[in-house]
């Protein structure tokens, strides 16, 4: 349903992307992990069709995504600012227009009411709490009946419920045949989440592993993660640090 073969991105001399290739079969929710400055947003921006691969290739139901994006792709980008003196309704009026579509009231309305929004969309945006104004973006990426859901931290900041009800519908978007990539630093609820990890380091897709897999033995995602990006042994040494200064403060005032 997703495929990514191959690419790379260039800025000038400095590669951001390097032969990044993965599938993302109907079914499956993928989390795309890896530390800040690894590519992550530059390979969602290349995905949905916001930037342009220097090489390489990304097709979405078989058809290659050129610039401009494929209607078949719902992205909810990570806290893009929202126009605030709009209403709900006013807002996805305006991502419906944005895109071309139309859908009929009663389809809105239903996503209105499963996102728990249907009393708030008369009001103004600049009154919607965190929570509200995610589940809304995902609403507007949803009203255009994608196939595939590009997700950037849809969980970051949300309370509990709201949290809860996000990878919920995360779940039955996924086993109504849909394919879903979320990119996060939260791991522990990735592993809650996802089917899938891959994790990207310096613009290379260093794991390409089932949840399953990952955690055999008892491990837990966060374990795997910082092994083989080699972030747990910048951690070690920096508690060994920490310990020590700790160690020299509590000599001096004796």
């Amino acid at each position: 349903m997703l495929e990514v073969r191959a690419v790379s991105k260039s800025y000038g001399h400095s590669a951001v992307l390097a032969d990044v290739s993965f599938a993302i079969e109907p079914g499956e929710v993928v989390a795309l992990v890896g530390p800040n400055g690894a590519g992550k947003s530059t390979l969602i921006h290349v995905i949905t069709g916001l930037t342009k691969p220097t090489s390489g290739d990304v097709l979405a139901d078989g058809v290659r995504i050129r610039a401009g994006g494929y209607t078949g792709i719902g992205f909810c980008p990570d806290d893009l600012p929202l126009p605030e003196l709009l209403t709900g309704h006013e807002y996805l009026d305006f991502a419906e227009a944005l895109h071309g579509s139309r859908v009929g009231a009663g389809h809105r309305q239903r996503l209105l009411e499963c996102l728990r929004l249907d009393d708030a969309a008369g009001r103004l945006l600049s009154t919607f709490s965190h929570g509200m104004k995610r589940k809304l973006q995902l609403l507007a990426a949803l009203l255009r009946g994608p196939s595939v859901l590009i997700l950037d931290e849809p969980l970051r900041g949300l309370d509990p419920e709201s949290g809860a009800l996000l990878r919920a519908l995360i779940h039955d978007f996924a086993e109504h045949g849909g394919a879903v990539l979320l990119s996060t630093h939260d791991l522990p609820s990735a592993q809650t989440t996802a089917t899938r990890f891959l994790v990207l380091q310096q613009g290379r897709l260093i794991v390409d592993d089932s949840v399953r897999e990952l955690a055999a033995g008892g491990r837990s995602i966060e374990d795997v993660f910082l092994a083989t990006t080699g972030i747990g042994e910048s951690v070690a040494r920096s508690s060994a640090l920490f310990v020590g200064a700790l160690a020299r403060a509590e000599r001096s005032r004796r």
